[in-house]
């Protein structure tokens, strides 16, 4: 069975002077990794100087056969060891084409001590083992880069135009997977402090991969947050339906503030579930959790613990004005595009370990 390669916009295999990237993901639509997986593809399918194959493979076989298909001179892997268990150390070494890592999870020390080798989320950064990609491409503007094989890149705020009016009561949003770290119940308990009247909104889908019936985590999530109810006047609703990315932000779009209450999430990677309530251009409160670092400096601040929900939503967008100007498309798409160039012109990794070169034969191995 072959991958399946997603159609994209006016890009064809062998474009001439552009360089081609396969960009390698899972199958599993209902994941937020695999969303951001699609929209990298999605925005560089506009680049003019990088042609874009995007697949979706869940085992070695199908992976080589994009490979001899789209003939890619650099690989960019979405990668999680839960979402991609058939990526090994063995497949890796098969593949005779520079190979990047998108890792998801990263904090500062992550970054610093990463090598070139099998790399354990779940683990220390220094218990790394052995031999997965020749970069890693971390999503995160706060990191300081001191490790050669670390590439940075900003964060992509998607286009969306929002022509919906305010609601006439005040409305708080909020979306995720029902993970105790999201503290969806703290956003009941903020919005019945400062409001005697409200609607509160959540979409709380299940999560595929560890609770595909909710009964772990979604819906256990849903009834604690009924029952801190106790103003009468506080309406709660809670969906769980999973919804397409343009379903989920004019969801978004339809609130007067949308939160995000997250725990402290100490070396997490940054949260790409903002990013949508920021695109639908309306107020935005955040924790200072780690998860959302790239924010916190903003003016004024976004942070319940500064300011109070009334407050925020009172300063309106001017806080996230900068951000959705960083977080364009064209910049995301020139920060790729100097990845690429840097990574296919390199020849030699400061770890002194010889990068593969571009368009050599795949090595035909049974994983």
């Amino acid at each position: 069975m072959s991958a399946t390669k997603q159609d994209l916009p006016a890009r064809e295999i062998n474009s001439g002077s552009k360089t081609n990237v396969l960009i390698v993901s899972h199958s599993d639509t209902k994941c937020g990794i695999y969303q951001y997986g699609k929209n990298l593809a999605e925005a560089l399918s506009h680049s003019q100087t990088l042609n874009i194959v995007f697949a979706e493979c869940s085992s070695a076989d199908q992976l080589f056969f994009e490979i001899r298909q789209s003939a890619p001179e650099v690989i960019i892997y979405n990668h999680l060891p839960l979402t991609m268990p058939w990526l090994t150390p063995a497949v890796s070494k098969a593949v005779k084409i520079i190979q990047l890592g998108i890792m998801h999870e990263v904090a500062q020390n992550e970054a610093d001590n990463a090598s070139n080798e099998f790399l354990d989320y779940k683990k220390a950064a220094d218990n790394a083992s052995n031999k997965l990609f020749d970069y890693y491409i971390c999503p995160d503007p706060t990191l300081v880069t001191k490790n050669p094989i670390i590439l940075t890149v900003g964060r992509l705020i998607p286009d969306f135009t929002n022509t919906h009016p305010l609601p006439d009561i005040t409305t708080v949003g909020s979306f995720g997977f029902g993970f105790p770290d999201k503290r969806f119940e703290l956003i009941v308990d903020q919005v019945q402090l400062e409001f005697d009247e409200a609607l509160i909104r959540f979409h709380m889908p299940f999560c595929g991969p560890v609770d595909a019936d909710g009964t772990r985590t979604s819906l256990v999530t849903a009834k604690r947050c009924r029952e801190r109810l106790y103003k009468p006047g506080v309406r709660l609703e809670i969906t769980h339906d999973f919804m397409s990315q343009t379903d989920m932000m004019e969801f978004l779009a339809k609130n007067s503030v949308n939160a995000f209450f997250h725990d402290i999430g100490t070396h997490r990677g940054i949260s790409s579930s903002v990013e949508f309530a920021i695109a639908v251009r309306r107020p935005v409160a955040i924790t200072k959790s780690f998860m959302f670092r790239h924010l916190w400096h903003t003016s004024p601040s976004i942070c319940i613990e500064d300011l109070t929900l009334r407050a925020i939503m009172s300063n309106g967008i001017t806080p996230l004005l900068p951000i959705l100007d960083e977080c364009s498309r064209s910049n995301y798409i020139s920060s790729y595009e100097q990845i690429i160039a840097k990574v296919t012109k390199r020849q030699i990794l400061d770890f002194q370990t010889p990068l593969k070169q571009s368009g050599e034969e795949v090595s035909a191995i049974s994983p």
